[in-house]
């Protein structure tokens, strides 16, 4: 692509975003502020929307809140975008709202979001791999967990650690930091919970080389976001299906669940997951041409998986 093209590209692309804002803030017609919170925890359980197009919304709610004083709606909406921007690994996005934020939820003094905050840290000092505080965090957070009345955000605090110390290379850690959210969110009657925790199962497993059981627990993930007809996680739980297929050595299924992923991806519209699906469909046939890439899906490989790539690990940690 000729630098005048890619700065033609760029331009639209920035108009096309700001036309979106726009009309989410005409359409949000935010009149109070339990309304807005409202919207936020209808946003925070939607299945309709990819966490991109959330993130586009959430921006609207945040300059309403700010324009009519709205702390806490402000408080929950910014850290909702926070969590959202962790999961699709905008790390430094993310991070900038955080250091933000912390001075007003000391003002608000609210308990879920500073329980919350807390997750959000580990998780950018994990992203950041700055691993001299994180035992600290994994300490006071379960030490929170035990204490805290809503199971769904006690689940969500044990399963971070659990990803943390998976990522750490703790699987004994992450199985019982696993262990906890599962009955968390099982009592809480979280399936979207569940599902996460499933697919950090069969991480779990995949590293420990019991490849057959990763793939029931991510068939199981799958049924979850199926059941929620929640395409995101649908199009996540067939990627790492087939991704796992690939380190099996199965390229048949490989095939097949990455081309459903690919398809489900295309469905909501998310670029990233199909430039993913279509990378994964290309290294299979680089392997089996031995280097030569003979695949259709290779030669529609574009650039911008440069800008995407920080997401593989979200859809092995999410």
């Amino acid at each position: 692509m000729q630098p005048i093209t890619r700065l033609v590209f760029i331009l639209l692309f920035s108009t096309m975003l700001l036309f979106q804002v726009k009309v989410s803030a005409q359409e949000n017609n935010l009149v109070s502020e339990s309304q807005s919170l409202q919207k936020i925890e209808l946003l925070q359980d939607s299945v309709s929307e990819s966490p991109q197009q959330q993130v586009v919304t959430l921006s609207s709610i945040i300059n309403t809140c700010r324009e009519n004083d709205w702390q806490q709606a402000y408080l929950y909406a910014s850290m909702l975008k926070i969590e959202l921007l962790l999961d699709i690994e905008h790390v430094n996005e993310a991070e900038a709202i955080f250091s933000q934020l912390t001075s007003t939820a000391n003002q608000v003094l609210d308990p879920e979001i500073s329980i919350r905050l807390d997750v959000a840290q580990l998780r950018i000092n994990d992203a950041k791999g700055l691993l001299l505080d994180i035992k600290k965090l994994h300490e006071s957070l379960l030490a929170k967990a035990d204490k805290i009345e809503s199971h769904k955000l006690a689940g969500q605090v044990y399963l971070a650690v659990g990803n943390s110390l998976y990522n750490n290379s703790d699987n004994i850690g992450a199985l019982k930091a696993l262990r906890n959210a599962y009955t968390a969110y099982e009592t809480a009657n979280d399936l979207s919970g569940l599902g996460y925790v499933y697919n950090t199962l069969a991480n779990v497993n995949g590293d420990l080389k019991n490849n057959d059981i990763a793939i029931e627990y991510l068939e199981k993930a799958l049924t979850i976001s199926r059941t929620r007809n929640d395409k995101f996680s649908q199009s996540i739980n067939l990627y790492n299906i087939g991704n796992t297929y690939i380190i099996i050595g199965n390229a048949k299924k490989a095939r097949e669940y990455l081309g459903l992923a690919m398809q489900a991806s295309i469905h909501i519209n998310d670029d990233i997951g199909v430039s993913w699906a279509k990378k994964a469909l290309a290294d299979i046939d680089i392997e089996e041409k031995n280097g030569k890439v003979q695949s259709i899906y290779s030669v529609r490989l574009s650039l911008s998986l440069l800008k995407v790539a920080p997401l593989c690990l979200y859809l092995k940690h999410c």
